[in-house]
């Protein structure tokens, strides 16, 4: 009689199989909650860095905008405080920066408020008229922001804002983008 050639695992390779699978799957359980953490801890960061850098170009665009007049326009185009950005430029084209009540006010505000950017329309200052959050407070903590501008010509601006996340503190980012400021005298 004669015995047909087996097929598969033999003992022997089944338990060295098994053995090397009982050392690597606890490891392998170990690693798979810090990479899922990893992964979503660097999603958050990239979620506060898009913000950041949203609201450091919003504020660079009327940056570049500022000093634009179609005509004889007043007062200074740039309102530097600590904190605080007021802007003016001619937004209707009516050759004058018109202020509130108008319809279309031509001054345009950022400041930092209690851990949030505000933006206000038609502030001439930081400490008055009506400012409203661009920030949503319960999601990211605005923690730092000033615009310092240079003396060449044409001036530039650097716009510098910091955060972190509210419910994840450890995540925090600052941003630091510049601005030609081709309107401006």
């Amino acid at each position: 009689m004669r015995i047909a050639r087996q097929r598969g695992f033999t003992l022997m390779e089944l338990m060295i199989a098994l053995a090397i699978s009982a050392v690597l799957l606890p490891s392998v359980l170990k690693i798979l909650p810090f990479l899922t953490l990893q992964v979503s801890r660097e999603t958050q960061r990239m979620q506060l860095d898009d913000e950041l850098w949203q609201l450091a170009f919003t504020v660079g665009k009327h940056i570049q905008r500022a000093g634009y007049c179609n005509g004889e326009c007043a007062g200074s185009p740039v309102y530097l405080q600590p904190g605080c950005l007021v802007v003016q430029w001619d937004s209707d084209s009516s050759g004058k920066w018109p202020v509130l009540p108008a319809a279309q006010p031509a001054q345009f505000g950022f400041r930092i408020q209690g851990e949030s950017l505000q933006t206000s329309r038609g502030s001439l200052d930081c400490q008055q008229g009506t400012w409203e959050r661009i920030t949503d407070p319960e999601w990211v903590a605005v923690t730092h922001f000033t615009v310092a501008s240079s003396t060449q010509d044409p001036a530039v601006f650097e716009v510098s804002l910091a955060g972190y996340l509210r419910r994840y503190p450890q995540v925090s980012l600052s941003v630091l983008h510049s601005v030609v400021g081709y309107n401006l005298p």
